[in-house]
């Protein structure tokens, strides 16, 4: 197992592709995740339950509400018995500016994710703004590839103009226009992405764990106020635990963005345990009373190298 994965940690999962499923920018096959359960020894392996009463060992979790998850992933955790977190948006008939549906047009109408750059950048306006607003945050983008070695340097820079530099209404008037010049059907390739209710009951009956990740998945939800982030995690919860018949203690942060009050709301709702996106450890809050919701995890991808 790599050295570097604490022994207290999840394993994040995201994007699995098969003959149904296509393949794109981080997914992995039938055949990598049981290389990757192999890999960190599945004896090392905690259920989401036992992981909850102390943490010890290694736990799995899934992000994003996806059907290949459940259509992949879940007949092996059957077989071997290992309960996971399965953590879910609940707009479960999202708008056409979704961020899972806007993937899956990159994926599917472009070869290589530069290419998606190139024609996405050619729709920005003040272009001379943005360049110079990539150029301020150089550090802030060699940061983040140190952390999330995976992302090629274009992709770090398009989530930093997503997020940090444009309003939402002009991202959503961009991809707009991408789904044009390029064909995309998108109300035909929302039906085959996320799971349906009943989906999330059958995880939920087999012990799986569900837990919150957001209403809508805000890609930064710490820069929304206070209210918004309090509605985005309330509506979660109260949709989920319809469905479900059960009352829900655990959520994993969208994106892996948050601040203190993102957990001070967590902690109001009743959430006790709440999961990272990056491996390392949150220092700010290891020594508070907020340490059970800043959970490390590593990647699936850094473990197949």
């Amino acid at each position: 197992m790599n050295k570097y994965i604490p022994k207290n940690c999840g394993i994040m999962f995201h994007h699995f592709h098969s003959k149904k499923y296509t393949k794109s920018d981080g997914s992995i096959s039938r055949k990598d995740f049981i290389s990757i359960l192999t890999k960190i020894n599945i004896n090392k392996i905690t259920s989401s339950e036992n992981f909850l009463i102390n943490k010890k060992n290694i736990c799995l979790t899934f992000d994003d509400s996806l059907k290949c998850q459940y259509d992949i992933a879940f007949p092996i955790l059957k077989k071997l018995n290992i309960k996971a977190f399965w953590f879910i948006y609940s707009s479960l008939n999202p708008n056409k500016y979704n961020i899972e549906l806007f993937r899956k047009f990159r994926n599917t109408k472009y070869k290589k994710f530069d290419n998606f750059y190139m024609d996405f950048l050619k729709l920005l306006k003040n272009k001379k703004d943005v360049d110079l607003f990539l150029t301020n945050n150089k550090k802030n983008i060699k940061k983040i590839k140190k952390e999330y070695s995976f992302y090629s340097i274009n992709e770090i820079k398009f989530r930093f103009i997503r997020d940090k530099f444009l309003k939402q209404n002009q991202y959503n008037k961009i991809i707009q226009k991408m789904y044009k010049n390029k064909n995309f059907d998108f109300k035909k390739e929302i039906k085959n992405i996320f799971l349906s209710k009943k989906e999330i009951k059958d995880l939920s009956n087999d012990g799986q764990i569900i837990g919150l990740h957001s209403h809508n998945h805000p890609t930064k939800i710490s820069l929304l106020k206070k209210k918004d982030q309090y509605n985005e995690y309330i509506t979660n919860k109260k949709i989920l635990e319809k469905i479900i018949k059960k009352k829900i203690t655990v959520s994993s942060h969208p994106s892996g963005d948050y601040n203190l009050q993102t957990l001070q709301i967590l902690k109001k709702i009743g959430i006790t345990h709440s999961f990272r996106s990056n491996i390392k450890i949150d220092k700010k809050f290891t020594n508070s009373s907020f340490r059970n919701l800043v959970i490390p995890r590593e990647d699936h991808i850094n473990l197949l190298k």
